[in-house]
Protein backbone atom coordinates (compact mmCIF):
# COMPACT_ATOMS: atom_id res chain seq x y z
CA UNK A 1 0.00 0.00 0.00
CA UNK A 2 1.43 3.23 -0.96
CA UNK A 3 -0.28 6.74 0.39
CA UNK A 4 0.92 10.26 -1.51
CA UNK A 5 0.13 13.60 0.08
CA UNK A 6 -0.20 15.70 -3.12
CA UNK A 7 -0.85 14.86 -7.09
CA UNK A 8 2.87 15.40 -7.85
CA UNK A 9 3.70 12.68 -5.48
CA UNK A 10 0.44 10.34 -6.94
CA UNK A 11 1.40 10.74 -9.88
CA UNK A 12 5.56 9.50 -9.90
CA UNK A 13 4.13 6.40 -8.48
CA UNK A 14 1.30 6.10 -10.58
CA UNK A 15 3.09 6.17 -13.53
CA UNK A 16 5.04 3.23 -12.71
CA UNK A 17 2.12 1.15 -12.54
CA UNK A 18 0.66 -1.21 -14.91
CA UNK A 19 -2.79 -2.79 -15.24
CA UNK A 20 -4.51 -0.10 -12.95
CA UNK A 21 -7.89 -0.68 -11.54
CA UNK A 22 -10.03 1.57 -9.69
CA UNK A 23 -11.90 0.70 -6.32
CA UNK A 24 -14.53 2.62 -5.10
CA UNK A 25 -14.75 3.18 -0.89
CA UNK A 26 -18.09 4.02 -0.29
CA UNK A 27 -17.19 6.82 1.97
CA UNK A 28 -15.69 8.33 -1.42
CA UNK A 29 -11.72 7.51 -1.51
CA UNK A 30 -10.85 6.13 -4.64
CA UNK A 31 -7.87 3.48 -4.28
CA UNK A 32 -5.99 2.40 -7.98
CA UNK A 33 -4.42 -0.89 -7.82
CA UNK A 34 -1.83 -1.58 -9.82
CA UNK A 35 1.26 -4.00 -10.87
CA UNK A 36 4.49 -2.87 -9.65
CA UNK A 37 7.35 -2.69 -12.24
CA UNK A 38 9.30 -4.71 -9.89
CA UNK A 39 8.72 -7.63 -8.03
CA UNK A 40 5.60 -9.52 -7.11
CA UNK A 41 2.30 -8.86 -6.38
CA UNK A 42 0.12 -5.79 -6.54
CA UNK A 43 -0.10 -1.93 -5.35
CA UNK A 44 -3.03 0.38 -3.99
CA UNK A 45 -2.78 3.69 -4.44
CA UNK A 46 -4.32 6.83 -2.59
CA UNK A 47 -4.22 10.25 -2.06
CA UNK A 48 -4.78 11.73 1.70
CA UNK A 49 -4.47 15.47 0.77
CA UNK A 50 -1.83 17.65 3.11
CA UNK A 51 -2.07 17.15 6.79
CA UNK A 52 -1.57 14.40 9.64
CA UNK A 53 -5.35 14.62 10.73
CA UNK A 54 -6.84 13.40 6.31
CA UNK A 55 -3.75 10.88 6.42
CA UNK A 56 -4.82 9.22 9.14
CA UNK A 57 -8.38 8.62 8.26
CA UNK A 58 -7.28 7.57 4.86
CA UNK A 59 -4.61 5.23 6.19
CA UNK A 60 -7.02 3.63 8.38
CA UNK A 61 -9.25 3.31 5.49
CA UNK A 62 -6.73 1.60 3.49
CA UNK A 63 -5.53 -0.58 5.93
CA UNK A 64 -9.02 -1.79 6.44
CA UNK A 65 -10.12 -2.15 2.82
CA UNK A 66 -6.68 -3.80 1.65
CA UNK A 67 -4.65 -5.61 4.43
CA UNK A 68 -1.44 -4.77 3.37
CA UNK A 69 1.40 -6.17 4.25
CA UNK A 70 3.50 -2.94 4.93
CA UNK A 71 1.97 0.57 4.24
CA UNK A 72 4.73 3.23 2.35
CA UNK A 73 4.15 6.96 2.44
CA UNK A 74 6.11 8.40 -0.32
CA UNK A 75 6.08 12.50 -0.91
CA UNK A 76 8.38 15.49 -0.81
CA UNK A 77 9.76 17.30 2.13
CA UNK A 78 11.71 20.35 3.55
CA UNK A 79 15.48 19.84 4.49
CA UNK A 80 16.44 21.22 7.89
CA UNK A 81 19.98 19.82 7.65
CA UNK A 82 22.17 21.47 5.46
CA UNK A 83 23.56 18.34 3.88
CA UNK A 84 20.73 17.15 2.15
CA UNK A 85 20.50 18.45 -1.03
CA UNK A 86 17.44 18.45 -3.27
CA UNK A 87 16.29 15.58 -4.98
CA UNK A 88 18.09 13.34 -2.42
CA UNK A 89 15.74 10.62 -0.53
CA UNK A 90 15.23 10.48 3.29
CA UNK A 91 14.15 7.30 4.25
CA UNK A 92 12.12 8.20 8.29
CA UNK A 93 14.13 6.06 11.05
CA UNK A 94 11.86 8.07 13.21
CA UNK A 95 8.48 9.90 13.11
CA UNK A 96 8.28 13.09 15.64
CA UNK A 97 4.55 14.32 15.85
CA UNK A 98 6.22 17.75 16.86
CA UNK A 99 3.37 19.88 17.84
CA UNK A 100 2.60 18.10 21.14
CA UNK A 101 3.98 20.18 24.19
CA UNK A 102 3.15 22.55 27.10
CA UNK A 103 2.99 26.56 26.97
CA UNK A 104 4.27 28.27 30.02
CA UNK A 105 6.14 31.63 31.22
CA UNK A 106 9.37 30.07 31.17
CA UNK A 107 9.00 28.58 27.74
CA UNK A 108 7.35 26.14 25.72
CA UNK A 109 8.17 22.65 26.90
CA UNK A 110 8.30 20.07 24.02
CA UNK A 111 6.16 16.49 24.54
CA UNK A 112 6.60 15.01 21.30
CA UNK A 113 5.39 11.68 19.75
CA UNK A 114 7.37 9.34 18.10
CA UNK A 115 7.34 6.45 15.89
CA UNK A 116 10.12 4.57 14.87
CA UNK A 117 10.86 2.51 12.14
CA UNK A 118 10.26 -1.10 12.62
CA UNK A 119 13.74 -3.14 12.49
CA UNK A 120 12.09 -5.38 9.51
CA UNK A 121 11.82 -2.35 7.57
CA UNK A 122 15.09 -0.73 8.46
CA UNK A 123 16.44 -3.09 7.45
CA UNK A 124 15.26 -4.06 3.89
CA UNK A 125 15.61 -0.40 3.39
CA UNK A 126 19.68 -0.87 4.10
CA UNK A 127 19.31 -3.26 1.45
CA UNK A 128 17.94 -1.14 -1.20
CA UNK A 129 20.33 1.34 -0.73
CA UNK A 130 23.54 -0.70 -0.48
CA UNK A 131 22.56 -2.40 -4.15
CA UNK A 132 21.50 1.37 -5.75
CA UNK A 133 19.36 -0.86 -8.00
CA UNK A 134 16.78 1.38 -7.09
CA UNK A 135 18.25 4.52 -9.47
CA UNK A 136 17.17 2.49 -12.72
CA UNK A 137 13.34 3.22 -11.41
CA UNK A 138 14.08 6.70 -11.45
CA UNK A 139 11.90 8.57 -13.89
CA UNK A 140 13.30 12.16 -13.65
CA UNK A 141 15.66 14.30 -15.24
CA UNK A 142 17.87 14.66 -11.69
CA UNK A 143 20.67 16.78 -11.91
CA UNK A 144 22.63 14.64 -9.77
CA UNK A 145 23.00 10.80 -8.68
CA UNK A 146 20.59 11.21 -5.28
CA UNK A 147 21.49 10.17 -2.36
CA UNK A 148 19.54 8.27 0.01
CA UNK A 149 19.69 9.11 4.29
CA UNK A 150 18.19 7.42 7.10
CA UNK A 151 17.54 9.63 9.50
CA UNK A 152 14.22 10.91 11.96
CA UNK A 153 11.55 13.61 10.34
CA UNK A 154 9.01 16.08 11.93
CA UNK A 155 5.75 16.21 10.62
CA UNK A 156 3.43 18.80 11.72
CA UNK A 157 0.68 20.95 10.78
CA UNK A 158 2.54 23.58 8.97
CA UNK A 159 4.40 24.64 5.66
CA UNK A 160 7.81 25.79 7.17
CA UNK A 161 9.20 28.20 4.70
CA UNK A 162 12.34 29.91 7.24
CA UNK A 163 15.54 29.27 9.18
CA UNK A 164 14.69 31.91 12.09
CA UNK A 165 10.92 31.66 12.82
CA UNK A 166 10.00 30.39 16.29
CA UNK A 167 9.11 26.88 14.63
CA UNK A 168 12.39 26.73 13.23
CA UNK A 169 13.94 27.59 16.62
CA UNK A 170 11.51 25.18 18.33
CA UNK A 171 12.56 22.10 15.95
CA UNK A 172 16.21 23.27 16.08
CA UNK A 173 16.25 23.03 19.62
CA UNK A 174 14.21 19.53 20.84
CA UNK A 175 13.96 18.17 17.50
CA UNK A 176 18.03 19.04 16.16
CA UNK A 177 18.18 14.67 14.41
CA UNK A 178 15.13 15.49 12.45
CA UNK A 179 16.35 15.62 8.90
CA UNK A 180 13.42 16.66 7.19
CA UNK A 181 9.89 18.60 8.18
CA UNK A 182 5.90 17.64 6.01
CA UNK A 183 3.05 17.37 7.46
CA UNK A 184 1.04 13.59 6.90
CA UNK A 185 3.70 10.65 8.74
CA UNK A 186 2.50 11.10 12.04
CA UNK A 187 -1.28 10.64 11.29
CA UNK A 188 0.34 7.53 8.70
CA UNK A 189 2.44 6.38 12.05
CA UNK A 190 -0.26 6.64 14.56
CA UNK A 191 -2.90 5.07 12.32
CA UNK A 192 -0.53 1.83 11.67
CA UNK A 193 0.90 1.47 15.46
CA UNK A 194 -3.59 1.22 16.04
CA UNK A 195 -3.46 -1.66 13.56
CA UNK A 196 -1.26 -4.24 14.88
CA UNK A 197 1.83 -2.53 14.80
CA UNK A 198 1.55 -2.26 10.76
CA UNK A 199 5.53 -2.13 8.88
CA UNK A 200 4.90 1.30 8.25
CA UNK A 201 7.84 3.64 6.61
CA UNK A 202 7.82 7.07 5.17
CA UNK A 203 10.05 7.75 2.39
CA UNK A 204 10.22 11.59 1.40
CA UNK A 205 12.10 13.51 -1.45
CA UNK A 206 14.20 16.82 -0.88
CA UNK A 207 12.34 19.39 -2.77
CA UNK A 208 14.06 22.70 -0.89
CA UNK A 209 15.59 23.32 1.94
CA UNK A 210 13.05 25.23 3.59
CA UNK A 211 14.98 28.52 4.06
CA UNK A 212 12.81 30.86 2.76
CA UNK A 213 13.36 30.24 -1.50
CA UNK A 214 10.60 27.17 -1.54
CA UNK A 215 8.51 28.81 -3.65
CA UNK A 216 11.45 29.62 -6.41
CA UNK A 217 12.84 26.20 -5.65
CA UNK A 218 9.02 24.48 -6.56
CA UNK A 219 8.99 27.39 -9.47
CA UNK A 220 12.08 25.13 -11.12
CA UNK A 221 10.59 21.52 -11.21
CA UNK A 222 12.39 20.56 -8.00
CA UNK A 223 8.75 19.19 -6.53
CA UNK A 224 8.40 16.48 -9.82
CA UNK A 225 12.23 15.78 -9.06
CA UNK A 226 12.26 15.04 -5.64
CA UNK A 227 8.71 13.03 -6.06
CA UNK A 228 10.28 10.74 -8.77
CA UNK A 229 13.34 10.14 -6.71
CA UNK A 230 11.20 9.44 -3.98
CA UNK A 231 8.40 6.85 -5.14
CA UNK A 232 11.56 5.21 -7.49
CA UNK A 233 13.13 4.28 -4.01
CA UNK A 234 9.59 3.13 -2.40
CA UNK A 235 8.62 0.79 -5.41
CA UNK A 236 12.20 -0.64 -4.97
CA UNK A 237 11.15 -1.10 -1.35
CA UNK A 238 8.22 -2.42 -1.70
CA UNK A 239 9.95 -5.59 -4.09
CA UNK A 240 11.85 -6.10 -1.45
CA UNK A 241 9.30 -6.38 1.43
CA UNK A 242 7.57 -8.87 -0.92
CA UNK A 243 10.59 -10.75 -2.34
CA UNK A 244 11.10 -14.41 -0.70
CA UNK A 245 11.75 -18.24 -1.26
CA UNK A 246 11.07 -18.62 -5.19
CA UNK A 247 7.44 -20.19 -5.60
CA UNK A 248 7.39 -23.60 -7.59
CA UNK A 249 4.87 -23.47 -10.59
CA UNK A 250 4.42 -27.02 -11.77
CA UNK A 251 3.36 -26.94 -15.75
CA UNK A 252 0.61 -28.68 -14.40
CA UNK A 253 -1.83 -29.62 -11.05
CA UNK A 254 -1.36 -32.72 -11.41
CA UNK A 255 2.30 -32.92 -10.58
CA UNK A 256 1.52 -30.84 -6.79
CA UNK A 257 2.38 -33.14 -4.46
CA UNK A 258 -0.38 -31.28 -2.52
CA UNK A 259 -3.46 -32.05 -4.78
CA UNK A 260 -2.26 -35.39 -5.57
CA UNK A 261 -1.22 -36.86 -2.24
CA UNK A 262 -4.22 -36.69 -0.59
CA UNK A 263 -2.89 -34.45 2.23
CA UNK A 264 -5.72 -31.78 1.20
CA UNK A 265 -8.80 -34.10 1.77
CA UNK A 266 -6.57 -34.44 5.36
CA UNK A 267 -6.59 -30.74 5.44
CA UNK A 268 -10.41 -30.27 5.44
CA UNK A 269 -10.90 -33.31 7.76
CA UNK A 270 -9.03 -31.96 10.79
CA UNK A 271 -10.11 -28.27 10.26
CA UNK A 272 -12.16 -26.05 13.33
CA UNK A 273 -15.22 -24.67 11.45
CA UNK A 274 -17.66 -26.38 12.90
CA UNK A 275 -19.31 -23.86 14.86
CA UNK A 276 -19.93 -21.35 11.78
CA UNK A 277 -20.37 -24.17 9.14
CA UNK A 278 -21.27 -27.68 10.96
CA UNK A 279 -20.68 -30.53 9.14
CA UNK A 280 -22.65 -30.66 6.35
CA UNK A 281 -21.24 -26.98 5.00
CA UNK A 282 -17.54 -28.87 5.68
CA UNK A 283 -18.72 -31.59 3.00
CA UNK A 284 -20.69 -28.69 0.92
CA UNK A 285 -17.22 -26.56 0.47
CA UNK A 286 -14.88 -29.17 -0.33
CA UNK A 287 -17.19 -30.78 -2.75
CA UNK A 288 -17.60 -26.88 -4.10
CA UNK A 289 -13.88 -26.54 -4.01
CA UNK A 290 -13.27 -29.50 -6.14
CA UNK A 291 -15.88 -29.11 -8.28
CA UNK A 292 -14.48 -25.36 -9.24
CA UNK A 293 -10.84 -26.83 -9.56
CA UNK A 294 -12.60 -29.47 -12.27
CA UNK A 295 -14.05 -26.59 -14.15
CA UNK A 296 -10.30 -24.82 -14.39
CA UNK A 297 -8.77 -27.89 -15.89
CA UNK A 298 -7.24 -29.06 -12.69
CA UNK A 299 -7.51 -32.52 -11.33
CA UNK A 300 -9.27 -32.36 -8.22
CA UNK A 301 -8.22 -33.23 -4.77
CA UNK A 302 -8.41 -36.94 -3.88
CA UNK A 303 -11.93 -37.91 -1.91
CA UNK A 304 -13.55 -35.28 -2.50
CA UNK A 305 -17.26 -36.31 -0.99
CA UNK A 306 -19.57 -36.96 -3.79
CA UNK A 307 -22.75 -34.84 -4.53
CA UNK A 308 -24.90 -38.09 -4.04
CA UNK A 309 -23.40 -37.71 -0.63
CA UNK A 310 -24.01 -34.60 -0.28
CA UNK A 311 -27.42 -34.32 -1.51
CA UNK A 312 -28.72 -37.71 0.50
CA UNK A 313 -27.36 -35.66 3.76
CA UNK A 314 -28.60 -32.03 2.82
CA UNK A 315 -32.24 -33.32 1.89
CA UNK A 316 -32.82 -35.00 5.08
CA UNK A 317 -31.76 -31.32 7.16
CA UNK A 318 -33.66 -28.99 4.41
CA UNK A 319 -36.39 -31.69 5.04
CA UNK A 320 -36.48 -31.22 8.93
CA UNK A 321 -35.86 -27.12 8.16
CA UNK A 322 -39.20 -26.90 6.06
CA UNK A 323 -41.51 -29.04 8.41
CA UNK A 324 -40.54 -26.84 11.09
CA UNK A 325 -40.94 -23.76 9.14
CA UNK A 326 -44.35 -25.37 8.21
CA UNK A 327 -45.43 -25.82 11.56
CA UNK A 328 -44.43 -23.00 12.70
CA UNK A 329 -46.68 -21.17 10.58
CA UNK A 330 -49.85 -23.35 10.34
CA UNK A 331 -50.09 -24.50 14.78
CA UNK A 332 -48.46 -21.58 16.26
CA UNK A 333 -49.66 -18.72 13.90
CA UNK A 334 -46.46 -17.51 13.36
CA UNK A 335 -46.26 -14.65 10.16
CA UNK A 336 -45.09 -15.25 6.58
CA UNK A 337 -42.94 -12.17 7.39
CA UNK A 338 -41.38 -12.68 10.87
CA UNK A 339 -37.60 -12.33 11.36
CA UNK A 340 -37.77 -16.16 12.61
CA UNK A 341 -39.24 -17.65 9.79
CA UNK A 342 -37.04 -15.77 7.19
CA UNK A 343 -34.30 -17.14 9.06
CA UNK A 344 -35.15 -20.91 8.56
CA UNK A 345 -35.98 -19.76 4.26
CA UNK A 346 -32.32 -18.15 4.38
CA UNK A 347 -30.85 -21.80 6.15
CA UNK A 348 -33.03 -23.39 3.45
CA UNK A 349 -32.13 -21.60 0.45
CA UNK A 350 -28.51 -21.26 1.33
CA UNK A 351 -27.95 -25.22 1.90
CA UNK A 352 -30.33 -26.41 -1.12
CA UNK A 353 -28.94 -23.83 -3.63
CA UNK A 354 -25.16 -25.43 -3.47
CA UNK A 355 -26.72 -28.44 -4.65
CA UNK A 356 -28.47 -26.80 -7.97
CA UNK A 357 -26.84 -25.82 -10.60
CA UNK A 358 -26.07 -22.08 -10.38
CA UNK A 359 -28.57 -20.96 -13.16
CA UNK A 360 -31.12 -22.62 -10.57
CA UNK A 361 -29.94 -21.11 -7.57
CA UNK A 362 -30.33 -17.49 -8.88
CA UNK A 363 -33.96 -17.31 -8.54
CA UNK A 364 -34.16 -18.27 -5.12
CA UNK A 365 -31.49 -16.04 -3.80
CA UNK A 366 -32.82 -13.29 -5.67
CA UNK A 367 -36.11 -13.88 -4.10
CA UNK A 368 -34.97 -14.37 -0.90
CA UNK A 369 -33.12 -11.53 -1.29
CA UNK A 370 -35.47 -9.00 -2.23
CA UNK A 371 -37.76 -10.24 1.33
CA UNK A 372 -34.84 -9.47 3.69
CA UNK A 373 -34.16 -6.30 2.18
CA UNK A 374 -37.40 -5.67 2.85
CA UNK A 375 -37.79 -7.06 6.06
CA UNK A 376 -34.55 -7.13 7.82
CA UNK A 377 -32.67 -3.70 5.61
CA UNK A 378 -30.00 -4.04 3.68
CA UNK A 379 -27.46 -3.78 6.51
CA UNK A 380 -28.45 -7.18 8.21
CA UNK A 381 -26.18 -9.89 7.96
CA UNK A 382 -28.34 -12.18 6.79
CA UNK A 383 -29.03 -9.75 4.10
CA UNK A 384 -25.40 -9.45 3.31
CA UNK A 385 -24.62 -13.23 3.16
CA UNK A 386 -27.72 -13.46 0.01
CA UNK A 387 -25.81 -11.03 -1.90
CA UNK A 388 -22.78 -13.17 -1.24
CA UNK A 389 -24.37 -16.11 -2.14
CA UNK A 390 -26.61 -14.79 -5.31
CA UNK A 391 -23.27 -12.41 -6.56
CA UNK A 392 -21.35 -16.08 -6.52
CA UNK A 393 -23.70 -18.17 -8.07
CA UNK A 394 -24.43 -15.00 -10.88
CA UNK A 395 -20.73 -15.41 -11.85
CA UNK A 396 -20.81 -18.88 -12.59
CA UNK A 397 -24.30 -18.59 -14.21
CA UNK A 398 -23.83 -15.42 -16.45
CA UNK A 399 -21.23 -13.07 -16.55
CA UNK A 400 -18.26 -14.11 -13.52
CA UNK A 401 -16.78 -9.92 -14.75
CA UNK A 402 -20.30 -8.33 -13.43
CA UNK A 403 -20.19 -10.86 -10.35
CA UNK A 404 -16.53 -9.26 -9.19
CA UNK A 405 -17.95 -5.87 -9.65
CA UNK A 406 -20.92 -6.65 -7.61
CA UNK A 407 -18.82 -8.33 -4.83
CA UNK A 408 -16.50 -5.72 -4.47
CA UNK A 409 -19.38 -2.95 -4.10
CA UNK A 410 -20.69 -6.09 -1.14
CA UNK A 411 -17.18 -6.29 0.59
CA UNK A 412 -17.35 -2.51 1.16
CA UNK A 413 -20.59 -2.94 2.89
CA UNK A 414 -19.19 -5.53 5.10
CA UNK A 415 -16.44 -3.88 5.72
CA UNK A 416 -18.80 -1.17 6.93
CA UNK A 417 -20.92 -3.66 8.84
CA UNK A 418 -19.04 -6.35 9.99
CA UNK A 419 -15.49 -5.53 9.91
CA UNK A 420 -12.28 -6.26 8.22
CA UNK A 421 -11.79 -9.41 11.19
CA UNK A 422 -15.53 -10.66 10.59
CA UNK A 423 -15.97 -14.21 8.84
CA UNK A 424 -18.54 -13.01 6.50
CA UNK A 425 -16.22 -10.40 5.36
CA UNK A 426 -13.19 -12.66 4.81
CA UNK A 427 -15.38 -14.81 2.86
CA UNK A 428 -16.41 -12.26 0.82
CA UNK A 429 -12.57 -11.38 0.27
CA UNK A 430 -11.79 -15.13 -0.55
CA UNK A 431 -14.61 -14.89 -3.26
CA UNK A 432 -13.47 -11.66 -4.59
CA UNK A 433 -9.48 -14.04 -5.05
CA UNK A 434 -11.45 -16.80 -6.70
CA UNK A 435 -13.08 -14.95 -9.29
CA UNK A 436 -10.23 -12.84 -10.34
CA UNK A 437 -8.37 -15.61 -10.81
CA UNK A 438 -11.60 -17.48 -13.16
CA UNK A 439 -11.84 -14.21 -15.20
CA UNK A 440 -7.78 -14.65 -16.03
CA UNK A 441 -6.60 -11.67 -13.65
CA UNK A 442 -4.08 -14.67 -12.04
CA UNK A 443 -1.31 -12.45 -10.82
CA UNK A 444 -4.15 -9.92 -8.91
CA UNK A 445 -5.70 -13.39 -7.42
CA UNK A 446 -2.43 -14.23 -6.25
CA UNK A 447 -1.90 -11.26 -4.60
CA UNK A 448 -5.56 -10.71 -2.92
CA UNK A 449 -5.46 -14.38 -1.74
CA UNK A 450 -1.47 -14.00 0.12
CA UNK A 451 -2.99 -10.73 1.72
CA UNK A 452 -6.40 -12.54 2.59
CA UNK A 453 -4.02 -15.37 4.04
CA UNK A 454 -2.14 -13.37 5.79
CA UNK A 455 -5.07 -11.85 7.86
CA UNK A 456 -7.11 -15.44 7.96
CA UNK A 457 -4.02 -16.94 9.64
CA UNK A 458 -4.00 -14.14 12.38
CA UNK A 459 -7.54 -13.74 12.82
CA UNK A 460 -8.73 -17.42 12.37
CA UNK A 461 -6.10 -19.39 13.55
CA UNK A 462 -3.84 -22.10 10.95
CA UNK A 463 -6.81 -25.17 10.93
CA UNK A 464 -9.66 -23.12 9.70
CA UNK A 465 -11.27 -24.43 6.93
CA UNK A 466 -11.27 -20.69 5.03
CA UNK A 467 -7.81 -20.87 5.30
CA UNK A 468 -7.42 -24.30 3.85
CA UNK A 469 -9.24 -23.45 0.63
CA UNK A 470 -7.57 -19.89 0.35
CA UNK A 471 -4.21 -22.06 0.89
CA UNK A 472 -5.47 -24.73 -2.03
CA UNK A 473 -6.85 -21.48 -4.12
CA UNK A 474 -3.04 -19.92 -4.12
CA UNK A 475 -2.08 -23.13 -5.49
CA UNK A 476 -4.00 -23.27 -8.43
CA UNK A 477 -3.57 -19.87 -9.30
CA UNK A 478 0.01 -19.79 -9.25
CA UNK A 479 0.14 -22.94 -11.56
CA UNK A 480 -1.59 -20.59 -14.18
CA UNK A 481 0.60 -17.87 -16.27
CA UNK A 482 -0.55 -14.41 -14.94
CA UNK A 483 -2.40 -12.02 -17.06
Amino acid sequence: MILTALDVEYDAVRAQLSDLEEIHHPSGTLFEVGRPPVGRGSIALALTGQGNQAAAIITERAIATFAPEALLFVGIAGALHDDLEPGDVVVATKVYGYHGGKDEDSGFRARPQAWELSHRLDNLAHAVKRQQTWTTLIRSASPRQPQVHRRPVAAGEVVLNSRTTPLAEQLGRHYDDAAAIEMESAGVAKAGHFNDNLDVVTIRGISDRADGHKHAADRTGRQSIAAANAAAFALALAAKITSGPARPHPASAEQDPYLTSGQYAKDFSGTTADDEYGPMGILQNRACTAEIARRMGFRTPPDPPTWKEIVAQSEVLSSRKEKLLAEMQQVMGVEPDHAIILGHRHEIVHQRCMLWSAGQAVTPLRVLLSDELRILGPSHPQTLSTRHFLYWFQGQAHSATEAREDLRGLLADELRVSGPDHLQTLSVRHSLGWLEGMTGNTGKAVADLESLLRREERVLGPRHMLIQNTTYALKLFRQQPST
